[in-house]
């Protein structure tokens, strides 16, 4: 396996709670601090990962926003390189399909892994390459595209 303390120089972590609120705390509500020269300073952009609660991620991608708020579950399947569905052993296989479906209508170009308890090789988190001008430029006019399917604007 390659060195990979190389990867998270370039990383940025970030997470979202349910109500898809930016979560930037650290255990016991406190914010986290990033020094420079630690492993998670960011650096550089390598490409998005994101993972998909297998369970609940359609209520959240169905979730109807007021008008001109985007929805954040949509928005992170739409500009992720390689997507994540975990907790696929707490649904079926025909739910499982109809996400499948539907993360694809979002986003057909990124690469899908199925997990269960978030057990996913290495490599396919890490050196993900994904920043291509013009391959974010057809990402996001596919997101514009949906939202206004949904008759979002």
């Amino acid at each position: 396996m390659p060195d990979s303390s190389r990867f998270f120089n370039g990383g940025k972590f970030e997470s979202t709670t349910k109500d898809g609120q930016a979560n930037n705390e650290g255990e016991g509500g406190k914010k986290r601090e990033v020094k420079p020269g630690s492993l998670l300073t960011p650096s550089s952009a390598d490409g998005v990962v994101t993972l998909v609660d297998s369970k609940h991620a359609m209520q959240h991608l169905n979730e109807v926003k007021p008008r001109f708020v985007v929805n954040e579950a949509v928005e992170q399947v739409a500009y992720a390189n390689r997507i994540i569905f975990n907790k696929i052993d707490l649904v079926g296989e025909a739910e499982l399909e109809v996400l499948t479906k539907k993360i694809k209508h979002i986003n057909g170009i990124a690469q899908i892994k199925l997990a269960k308890f978030g057990s996913v090789d290495m490599d396919f988190v890490l050196g993900v390459g994904g920043y291509d001008l013009e391959s974010e430029k057809k990402i996001m006019l596919s997101t514009i595209f949906h939202e206004i399917q949904r008759g979002c604007c």
